[in-house]
C-alpha cells in the first residue's frame, strides 16, 4: 500500500524515493497497528496449592481475584494452565 500510495509522488528517481520511503512506513505502521490490536493486560496469579506448592501461572487480566480466594487451576494437557475462581458448592469433579 506505501509502494503504490508512494508512486503517485514525484517523477523519476524522487517517484522511486518517494515508493521506497512508502514502502518502509507501511511496513512500519503495520507493525505498530498489529501489535496494538493483539496486545492485552496479562495478571501473574500466585497458587499455593492444598498440598503446599506454591505455583505461578501468567494469565489473560480477564477474572478478578484477591488473597486468600479459592481457585481452581485448570492444566491443560500441552502444558499450559489457567486460574479460574471456585465458587461455592461448585465442583469439577474427579476427571481433571
Amino acid at each position: 500500500m506505501g509502494h503504490a500510495i508512494g508512486g503517485t509522488i514525484g517523477e523519476g528517481s524522487g517517484q522511486e524515493l518517494a515508493r521506497v520511503f512508502g514502502t518502509i512506513a507501511g511496513a512500519l505502521f503495520g507493525a505498530v497497528a498489529e501489535e496494538s490490536a493483539s496486545r492485552q493486560s496479562g495478571l501473574e496469579v500466585t497458587v499455593r496449592m492444598d498440598y503446599g506448592e506454591v505455583i505461578a501461572i501468567v494469565q489473560a487480566a480477564d477474572e478478578e481475584f484477591y488473597v486468600g480466594d479459592r481457585v481452581w487451576v485448570l492444566r491443560h494437557y500441552d502444558g499450559s494452565a489457567r486460574v479460574v475462581p471456585q465458587t461455592d458448592g461448585a465442583s469439577l469433579g474427579p476427571s481433571l
